[in-house]
């Protein structure tokens, strides 16, 4: 008879803590999210596991029933020695080798079992319901185990190698950048002089220079007065060349706003200020006052996004142009442009060079722009 105690004590104390561990061995967040997207095991353990606290605690009465009983029952039975030792190996069983161990019948068992429990825990509600409530109003919130943002750092780490994890190496990519970009400055990132493209003031926009404005690959150029290409006076926006006559000058078709930034500010505060002055070219100047570079607004996503942005669509206000932009990159056709060369052969050069500009314009707004 006393063997048959045993085994039903031992059996609602160990079933109880299997039980306990298979229901809450995920956030109840993420039994939930699987359960919504068709896990049938998820669903059935969310009938009991929705219950938190209150699960919880009928669990834990459950084994504390068990464990009380058991070693009742044990005590008159043995000697003392004997049942401080048996005591002992029951304890460590169901306290620290059963919850560490990976196991299938806990599963198993839990799926039977959530429908009888969910019943059980909806009849009790009235009872455990506020006893819940007292029990999580007594006990602090967990500690995420996070103090600063090495921390988390650490974390995102850990994230990518972890097989069951739903974050792209991408997203995670990108909050880390997200993270550190701060930590960086404009110096890291910036354009430096010899690879900028810029244009004199002085110089008149016709197709030899079309072709170099073309084959630079950038869509925004930095302009300096006269031939001292330090006194940046303005920039040209190719979107301005649209409808365009044959002989403009720069100095005309320039926008005369420069923007300046230090190469020592941090990338945080650099975009910060690109997006308050709504500019995102900026010359760069040390401490000397000397021009050591540009830095642009992509310059600093591209930090972030970990990533080089492949593409700049400018057509946002032509309702048609957004429409049928489907990509992050557009690819061009091969009509798209008009050559140099056929344009001065033309008769026509100026109506041939004006929609040359044209086509070039609209095609180059969807180009990179400047990066490092």
């Amino acid at each position: 008879m006393n063997i048959v105690i045993y085994v039903f004590l031992s059996l609602i104390t160990f079933g109880s803590v299997s039980l306990l561990k298979a229901y809450t061995h995920l956030p109840l967040k993420e039994i939930k999210r699987r359960a919504r997207s068709g896990d049938e095991l998820a669903a059935l353990l969310y009938k009991a596991s929705n219950y938190e606290t209150s699960m919880q605690i009928l669990l834990w009465l459950f084994i504390g029933f068990g464990a009380t009983g058991f070693f009742v029952f044990l005590s008159r039975s043995v000697s003392a020695p004997i049942a401080v030792l048996v005591g002992l190996i029951f304890v460590w069983l169901g306290f620290a080798w059963m919850p560490n161990t990976r196991s299938t019948t806990g599963l198993t068992a839990a799926r039977l079992l959530a429908t009888p429990l969910a019943w059980t825990l909806n009849l009790l509600h009235p009872i455990l319901g506020p006893v819940a409530k007292l029990v999580n109003s007594r006990i602090s919130s967990e500690h995420t185990g996070l103090y600063e943002k090495d921390d988390l750092l650490d974390l995102l780490e850990a994230q990518s190698g972890q097989s069951d994890s739903r974050f792209s190496e991408a997203e995670l990519k990108a909050a880390r950048n997200a993270l550190t970009f701060g930590d960086r400055i404009i110096r890291e990132i910036m354009t430096p002089p010899n690879s900028i493209v810029a244009i004199s003031d002085n110089e008149i926009l016709g197709p030899i220079l079309l072709t170099e404005l073309h084959d630079s690959g950038k869509n925004r150029f930095p302009v300096y007065h006269g031939k001292n290409q330090d006194e940046i006076v303005g920039t040209l926006y190719l979107k301005d060349l649209i409808n365009v006559k044959s002989g403009g000058k720069i100095s005309t078709l320039m926008s005369k706003d420069v923007y300046y930034m230090h190469d020592e500010e941090p990338l945080d505060q650099a975009l910060a200020v690109m997006l308050k002055s709504k500019h995102n070219l900026f010359i760069v100047v040390n401490r000397f006052d000397d021009l050591v570079g540009v830095v642009t607004v992509e310059a600093i996503l591209e930090q972030i996004l970990g990533t080089q942005i492949e593409d700049e669509f400018g057509q946002f206000n032509d309702r048609t142009a957004v429409a049928k932009y489907k990509g992050l990159r557009l690819t061009k056709p091969d009509d798209a442009s008009v050559s140099v060369e056929t344009v001065v052969e033309s008769d026509e050069i100026s109506s041939g060079f004006t929609d040359s500009v044209n086509d070039f314009a609209l095609e180059e707004i969807q180009e990179d722009e400047y990066t490092n």
